[in-house]
């Protein structure tokens, strides 16, 4: 009986945390090829406190000059040449404008008092 119930209860979070890892895997193979992100942090444990441009320039050496980047299960694609951000930010910058903004990056709250009238 306790076993039934053991396994009623650490069962579905279970299937629920493998299936969405393994979607977030699958949104991976529409981007450019990168680290594979783990559960959950993804690849932030790549960065290095206070330095996290070097490991990504690092990175550049190993998957390239454009490579794809997770942290926590939001993806990034990542830059690392000059020609390659001329591209992305000139001649097709009308594909790239638009984005989403990200809730960590524009927040009113304790830590944070932006005000976004002067930004925009």
């Amino acid at each position: 009986m306790l076993l039934e119930i053991t396994c009623g209860v650490l069962f579905p979070p279970l299937i629920w945390i493998v299936w969405t890892y393994i979607k977030h895997l699958y949104d991976c193979l529409s981007y450019p090829q990168g680290p594979i992100p783990l559960p959950f942090i993804g690849n932030a444990h790549l960065l290095r406190k206070g330095e996290p441009y070097k490991e990504l320039v690092n990175l550049g050496k190993i998957y390239g000059d454009v490579f794809g980047f997770s942290i926590g299960s939001i993806r990034y694609v990542v830059v690392n040449n000059l020609e390659g951000i001329k591209e992305v930010l000139i001649k097709k910058g009308s594909q790239f404008a638009g984005r989403p903004r990200l809730k960590f990056t524009i927040s009113k709250g304790m830590l944070y008092q932006i005000n976004l009238d002067k930004l925009m």
